[in-house]
């Protein structure tokens, strides 16, 4: 509803929230990785026992070791930058709506004065309209590369 800007009368809406309510009842387990789910869940029709924390994170053994490297686009872009006396602040992941990565360009304005540039790795919907943004409010602090293999992630 918050993402499509849809009432919770909306026909759809009203399906989706029947195969939600159904699902829960039905499930053996429920996993989110939204430890505070449990409540939501248990309103909709989920018994207490069939919910599962799983949080969101990192696998260690996957960060141990050198790493892959990133591409040399990243590396020259990141080495010029930190030549140029920068703090980097980098983010990488999926550029879509429930990213919320509008609030990070507009938070570039902010920093314009600050020796910060904001590094956003990564593809996805909305990124083609977060470069838009930047664009339209002239922000020369934020800069969009390419995504890059998970394995580079730790390296970015």
């Amino acid at each position: 509803m918050e993402l499509g800007g849809m009432s919770s009368r909306h026909p759809f809406i009203m399906l989706m929230q029947w195969a939600e309510d159904f699902a829960y009842r039905k499930a053996d387990r429920v996993v989110s990785m939204l430890p505070y789910a449990a409540e939501h869940m248990q309103r909709h029709g989920m018994a207490p026992h069939k919910f599962v924390y799983v949080p969101n994170g990192i696998d260690p053994v996957e960060w141990q070791g050198p790493g892959t490297p990133i591409p040399p686009e990243h590396g020259d872009t990141l080495a010029r930058l930190k030549a140029e006396g920068r703090f980097i602040l980098g983010y990488a992941g999926s550029h879509g709506v429930s990213n919320a990565l509008t609030f990070l360009v507009d938070s570039a304005r902010l920093l314009q004065a600050q020796p910060v540039t904001l590094v956003l790795v990564g593809q996805g919907p909305e990124k083609k309209s977060l470069q838009q943004r930047a664009q339209r409010m002239g922000l020369d602090n934020i800069m969009f590369l390419p995504r890059v293999p998970k394995a580079s992630i730790r390296r970015f």
